[in-house]
């Protein structure tokens, strides 16, 4: 069966005057959440085939903390200008899209959007994840091109103060 694990980004500082949103970095707090998120999911075993991330800067980094703990090779993670600013539907064409050979996923974003997939795949009622919250589905199908709506079953949704 296949995996999604959608992982909003780790806290970000606030955004300062004439920095753009899309510019914005992890605060310390952030930084350490996200290592301890990686280093968990490395202690499950819980390796990605694949991870798509948006291409905003504290979502880059989010992932390159993540890829750093799971050994995984930072040079394939792919930047999906799709998942930022973006809403379930984009997320939703951008899962679509994945490629059919990848078992694991990891989908790297933000919120609202992040929240609003993980409820929509799997009508479990999310209704707000955390920064550096993991929710992990699995798929009710082994064909990406074929999720939509409740296609998917959450088995859990964890936030670094949960670890």
């Amino acid at each position: 069966m296949k995996k999604l694990y959608i992982i909003r980004h780790a806290k970000a500082e606030e955004g300062v005057e004439m920095q753009a949103d899309f510019e914005r970095s992890l605060e310390e707090k952030g930084i350490n959440d996200a290592h301890k998120i990686g280093i968990n999911l490395q202690k499950q075993g819980i390796i990605p085939q694949k991870m798509y991330v948006s291409p905003a800067y504290r979502t880059k980094q989010t992932a390159e903390i993540l890829a750093e703990n799971l050994s995984f090779d930072k040079s394939t993670i792919i930047y999906e200008k799709n998942l930022y600013d973006a809403t379930h539907t984009d997320f939703l064409n951008v899962i679509t899209h994945f490629d059919n050979q990848a078992e694991v996923i990891f989908l790297i974003g933000h919120n609202p959007s992040c929240t609003m997939v993980a409820d929509y795949l799997t009508d479990a009622n999310v209704s707000f994840m955390p920064t550096c919250a993991v929710a992990c589905l699995e798929l009710k199908t082994d064909d990406w091109a074929a999720v939509s709506h409740n296609t998917a079953t959450l088995l859990w949704l964890k936030s670094p103060k949960e670890l």
